[in-house]
């Protein structure tokens, strides 16, 4: 046996076993990158490997019977017997095996510690074997996870790289003190060759994780680097190649290891958080990612679609609780926008929920999808305390969850402090969020504030430019500017790009019929209602139908046709039924108005309403109904608590031009000097505007027939310049488009 290794060893079989073995590694470490920048069909490396393997017999066989010489490749028996020949091709293998075996401990280097894998956001920044310090040695646990890179040969596995991202973003959310950038914001900059500092530096956060996943059958290669953002140095890189069963346990690594890179130790209390994160069937978990990819989207087909990957992932796996929580968001989401009505799918909503805390009581997910089906719900008002509890539960168990904050607003109100803190924190949290900058923008049109308003609108013309809600804000922004031609573009702009929202269509129609287009805006409306219906185009349309009684037979015949209209709604609208005890009073029934305002509001025959925030129409038209009576001290009663909202409006920095009349209406009942038709010019140089038959519908009664008049000539003189800008847009679409862009925006709206 001895003599058989020394004759392998003679004629260099060893050597060319190792020299043969270094470089396949060598050739397969550089295929595994060549291949994937070049997107050779899924199993190439495989194959590779496969013929290396079985080129490594041959190798040998060839190794044994011929030697590499200066002369060329010669047949071993050829060689001369003094052995020189050999010697010479061993020093040479030497040599050359070292220098593969050089290369081979480089690639793995870099493997392990380098960038190889690294999503293109970056160029590598220099490593240290320790971070620097802080400042004042403080800790700062802020960070944005960015969407982890496809690396896989196939596209379709998107959704797959994007969900491990993210799933070890909501993991990390919810460790204590930790400051997370929300999923939208983050995720924002894929693709962006950007610096990792400037990406730092716009989410307001000092830390970065970023890497990329290889998906080739049933195993999953995935690399994470955590950044400093401020320095540009690694905190902590790692590689994970396993099998997908194993994908809980990457993504509970990978947020392990980050919270103790940046704590600089673990806590009790983040290992458990880490190990409390949902886990399931890897099948079921794949269609959960699906469905979360489609659900994003916000469109019809992608909520169809991600309603199907859901339930299609309970079917595998019917204990996973995330699948629960996403069929019940997907079915608030429709209501939201008005897609389907939660009346229909309320139900299963519901019990979807009710499984996934069953499931995991410490879901912040599904308690925030709690609180927001609540507060969509039928009976919203009533329930508002408990839509509050389930969003404030949501909250404290993830305080990094945007939209939980987001809605929690709402049922914050008539708390305008609180609900403006609220809708801040959301904004901290994930402040390129297209929904949550729509809101910031609402929100600052209600101050009234220009700088504001034009901040969040230029915000959110940069993070969503084509999205069909940017145009609705642009819309609503016009329309409360007095721009109603450009109101009525934006939103023609919002039906075209998303035919199955319809919740722009009545204002929309609005537009149109202070511009002069009553017979276009009555069959949008009539259009809509036959498509879909609901009680918000219901009232629209009851709306349209009264102006148009009004305009053609009188205050009677308008009055008639509200009350029938919204009769047979059945609605228990505030602010439309407000309107309809406005236009009892101007047509001489102040008794109906009454007893319908006090049937509103559920109070007795002689009760006073408290007059908050959310009942400022109906107070305002029990006011003018006791006034009209003429029991004044109970109108003055009534007007005195009014207008402290008012003041409590005011002082926080909202207000509308109609505040101006509702305000001048209480100065005349508390005997101070007011002129209506200064008030109502006040309000038209501040953007009130209404459709002409509403000047009588609100004021009949209440004033003389020629102020009447006078306050129709002076409405009709502002929408006549509008009536003429719409023609205009209309005869040049384009720039029309164009110029809602900078028509009094200015410079401070990005371009």
């Amino acid at each position: 046996m001895s003599s058989f290794f020394a004759e392998l060893k003679r004629r260099n079989v060893i050597r060319i076993a190792l020299f043969y073995g270094a470089g396949a590694w060598v050739v397969l470490q550089v295929a595994d990158v060549l291949l994937g920048i070049i997107e050779a069909p899924e199993g190439s490396l495989r194959l590779l490997a496969i013929v290396l393997a079985l080129g490594f017999p041959f190798a040998l066989v060839l190794a044994w019977a011929f030697e590499i010489t200066p002369e060329g490749i010669r047949r071993d028996r050829d060689l001369p017997e003094d052995g020189r020949a050999s010697a010479e091709a061993a020093r040479k293998l030497n040599v050359a095996t070292i220098v593969l075996l050089l290369l081979a401990i480089a690639l793995l280097s870099w493997n392990m510690f380098g960038n190889r894998a690294a999503p293109p956001v970056q160029q590598a920044v220099p490593r240290t074997a320790a971070p620097p310090p802080g400042p004042a040695g403080t800790l700062d646990l802020s960070i944005a996870v960015l969407p982890f890179v496809n690396m896989s040969q196939d596209p379709a596995n998107e959704y797959f790289s994007e969900g491990l991202s993210e799933e070890v973003l909501n993991v990390l959310a919810r460790i204590e003190d930790f400051r997370v950038a929300g999923r939208t914001s983050s995720f924002a900059f894929k693709g962006q060759n950007q610096d990792l500092r400037a990406i730092g530096e716009r989410l307001g956060v000092a830390n970065i994780l970023e890497g990329s996943v290889r998906r080739q059958g049933d195993r999953v290669r995935v690399t994470a680097q955590l950044i400093d953002t401020r320095t540009g140095y690694h905190l902590w890189s790692d590689n994970y190649d396993r099998e997908l069963d194993d994908i809980f346990a990457i993504q509970d690594d990978i947020a392990t290891e980050v919270v103790r890179a940046l704590r600089r130790t673990l806590l009790p209390g983040d290992a458990q958080v880490i190990s409390q994160s949902a886990k399931g069937d890897v099948e079921a978990y794949n269609l959960y990612l699906r469905g979360q990819f489609h659900a994003r989207l916000r469109t019809p087909e992608g909520l169809r679609r991600a309603l199907e990957e859901f339930q299609q992932a309970l079917l595998v796996d019917p204990g996973y609780a995330p699948p629960y929580a996403g069929i019940a968001m997907v079915y608030a989401l429709l209501d939201n926008y008005n897609y389907r009505s939660l009346d229909a799918t309320g139900p299963l909503a519901n019990r979807a929920l009710e499984r996934a805390l069953e499931i995991d009581p410490n879901s912040d997910e599904a308690w925030a999808v709690k609180g927001l089906l609540i507060s969509q719900g039928p009976d919203a008002m009533e329930r508002n305390a408990e839509a509050r509890a389930a969003l404030e539960r949501a909250v404290e168990i993830n305080p990094n969850n945007a939209f939980a904050h987001l809605w929690l607003s709402g049922t914050l109100l008539p708390d305008l402090v609180a609900a403006r803190s609220a809708l801040q924190r959301a904004y901290a949290v994930d402040p390129l969020s297209p929904v949550i900058v729509y809101r910031r923008v609402m929100w600052a049109l209600q101050g009234g504030e220009q700088a504001d308003i034009e901040r969040y609108l230029g915000e959110l013309r940069e993070v969503a430019p084509e999205w069909f809600m940017t145009w609705s804000a642009i819309g609503t922004v016009a329309m409360q500017q007095g721009r109603v031609a450009d109101a009525a573009v934006a939103f023609g702009r919002v039906r075209r790009l998303n035919p199955e929202y319809l919740g722009a269509v009545s204002q929309e129609a609005f537009a149109l019929e202070m511009l002069g287009h009553v017979d276009q805006a009555g069959r949008l409306l009539a259009d809509a209602m036959e498509r879909r219906g609901g009680e918000a185009l219901g009232i629209a349309d009851a709306g349209h139908r009264a102006r148009r009684a009004l305009t053609e037979q009188g205050l009677a015949a308008g009055l008639a046709a509200y009350r029938q209209a919204l009769e047979q709604l059945q609605t228990t609208n505030l602010e439309a039924l407000g309107d309809l005890a406005l236009f009892e009073i101007s047509a001489g029934e102040p008794e109906a108005a009454e007893r319908r305002l006090r049937a509103l509001l559920d109070l007795s025959p002689r009760e006073m309403p408290p007059c908050d925030y959310s009942q400022i129409t109906p107070c305002i038209g029990l006011v003018m109904a006791l006034n009209s009576l003429g029991r004044s001290e109970e109108a003055a009663t009534v007007g005195a608590r009014l207008q402290a909202t008012i003041d409590q409006v005011r002082a926080q920095g909202f207000g509308t031009p109609v505040l101006l009349l509702i305000e001048n209406y209480l100065d005349n009942l508390a005997g101070k000097p007011a002129d209506l038709e200064t008030a109502a010019a006040a309000a038209i140089e501040q953007g009130w505007r209404v459709p002409l038959p509403v000047i009588p519908w609100l004021f009949s009664g209440l004033v003389e027939a020629d102020v009447v008049d006078r306050l129709v000539e002076m409405m009709d003189a502002a929408l006549a310049e509008e009536r003429a800008r719409y023609e205009t847009l209309q005869a040049d679409p384009d720039a029309g488009m164009a110029g809602l862009f900078s028509f009094s925006f200015g410079s401070a709206v990005p371009a």
